[in-house]
């Protein structure tokens, strides 16, 4: 069901280009989500903006105008982009991560509830502080506190 999605988004007369500068010195990994509603890396394109470039991604659509992109900004953060047609993106480094930000108006930055569930490159600053995007595990894969282990605990 993917594929015929994806076809239709390629043949659709409605399109969005969007630019990201990549200014930072490491390959930035993002994901152009299918569903605007409910982004998701698991239901999305990947794309990779090489160090240092500037990078278009084009997003076919029916029902949403802007491209929602998802990237991966630190071990702990990940933010959803809303992007209307020929905006820009800017991406930097920072020592945890990345930074997101840019000059024209209509983008939206939301925060990404399970930035664990978000694939991601790390920076070289995350290498030489021993960081890794893998410190922080998916919120499913998580470990869980027994609710019946609590209410025992609660009854004593």
């Amino acid at each position: 069901m993917q594929w015929l999605r994806d076809s239709i988004s390629a043949i659709s007369p409605w399109n969005t280009q969007v630019i990201i500068d990549n200014q930072a010195s490491t390959t930035v990994q993002m994901w152009l989500c299918r569903n605007a509603e409910k982004p998701s890396a698991h239901d999305a394109v990947e794309h990779n903006a090489p160090a240092n470039t500037t990078y278009a991604i084009n997003s076919g659509w029916l029902n949403e105008p802007r491209a929602t992109i998802l990237i991966r900004t630190g071990i702990h953060t990940a933010k959803v982009v809303r992007m209307p047609h020929a905006t820009r993106l800017i991406v930097k480094l920072q020592p945890h991560g990345l930074e997101l930000e840019t000059e024209d108006e209509g983008i939206v930055f939301e925060e990404f509830p399970d930035p664990g569930d978000v694939p991601g490159h790390e920076t070289v600053p995350m290498h030489l502080r021993n960081e890794s995007f893998q410190q922080r595990l998916p919120a499913a894969e998580m470990p869980r506190a027994s609710v019946a282990r609590q209410t025992v605990r609660d009854s004593e």
